[in-house]
């Protein structure tokens, strides 16, 4: 099977050669093993496709993200942010200083916003050069994370408590916004969304609040994620063990579990309408030796079967993992 067989089957629940292997966020990662600023790859595009094609050559995934930036659309949306020189862009000024700045929030013009183009120019240059043969998805991030950083985390907890009509008004504006990237998604040809929610976790808002602020709105970009042809992909922090059944409700064409999450009770609660990702951790593919990676790898594996399952990290590859350590992924498949 060719790489992107291998990942179609295992979405559509059929056997497979060897269990397919996405990272699955891969990009900044890529950018540091190749030695390069966060910066320059705003001012250099090209340069963070470079990066991931030269990381592909070493760490054979079966997919690829070819869009990492997934927090573009916060500076879009007016915020300011940190670029460092490696790892992810920090939101450093947040423009919903107070509840009252919701009603002053407008629709970016995502043609003039010179990072959203960059990122969807990288996009598209990756799968036209890498469509073929593997699985390619873009990765942004999901309404209520979007809210969070357009308002701050700490201040959308609180404002979920004492003013949950701002928060869904916020959350309406930024599930827009969102359709929005997901047109852009859709018009560069890619095959899915991965769409990312980690302030949904479940160290921070309980079951309740998350059936009520999170899932309405991720059902609606779920929708229209497949309404423009692509795989709607999902990724949320921490333990989401006690919010599967919602997710078994919201039917994303892939669920991606953190380390914390049993793959075991996943895929019971899941049972064959939601494949499953992970979910080696992340803390091992940083310090710990190819052996132990391998040997986590197969455990997954093991727990979760060969059919419907999708092998990758529990979230981001850490900056500074030993190329060795992520390969060990791609080689753990190869010996079940």
């Amino acid at each position: 099977m060719t790489p992107r067989e291998r990942v179609e089957a295992a979405l559509s629940f059929e056997g497979v050669d060897f269990v397919p292997v996405l990272p699955p966020f891969q990009g900044f990662w890529a950018v540091g093993v190749y030695e390069t600023k966060i910066s320059e790859i705003f001012k250099d595009p090209m340069r963070g496709a470079e990066a991931q094609l030269n990381i592909l050559n070493k760490v054979p995934f079966d997919g690829l993200e070819v869009l990492w930036d997934w927090l573009a659309p916060v500076e879009a949306c007016g915020c300011k942010v940190h670029f460092p020189d490696r790892g992810n862009p920090v939101t450093i000024d947040r423009i919903v200083k107070v509840p009252e700045d919701i009603d002053r929030l407008s629709m970016p013009d995502l043609s003039k916003h010179s990072r959203t183009k960059n990122n969807f120019e990288v996009a598209h240059h990756l799968k036209k050069t890498l469509g073929a043969e593997r699985y390619v998805y873009v990765t942004l991030t999901l309404p209520f994370t979007l809210a969070g950083e357009l308002r701050g985390v700490e201040a959308l907890m609180l404002d979920i408590l004492k003013r949950p009509e701002d928060v869904h008004k916020l959350l309406s504006f930024a599930t827009e916004v969102l359709r929005e990237y997901a047109k852009f998604s859709a018009e560069i040809g890619v095959d899915a969304i991965f769409w990312c929610d980690p302030t949904a976790s479940a160290d921070l808002i309980s079951p309740r609040h998350f059936k009520n602020f999170v899932a309405p709105y991720t059902k609606a970009i779920l929708k229209k994620t497949r309404d423009l042809g692509l795989k709607a992909f999902l990724h949320i922090c921490g333990n989401t063990s006690d919010r599967l059944n919602v997710i078994l409700d919201l039917s994303p064409d892939l669920m991606s579990l953190d380390t914390k999450v049993d793959l075991v009770v996943a895929k019971d609660i899941l049972n064959k309408k939601v494949p499953i990702m992970g979910n080696v951790s992340t803390t091992d593919i940083l310090m710990k030796k190819p052996i132990d990676i391998i040997a986590a790898s197969k455990e997954c594996i093991r727990r979760a079967g060969k059919i419907g399952f999708l092998l990758g990290a529990g979230c981001d590859i850490p900056i500074d993992s030993p190329i060795e350590n992520v390969k060990s992924l791609c080689d753990s498949t190869k010996e079940i």
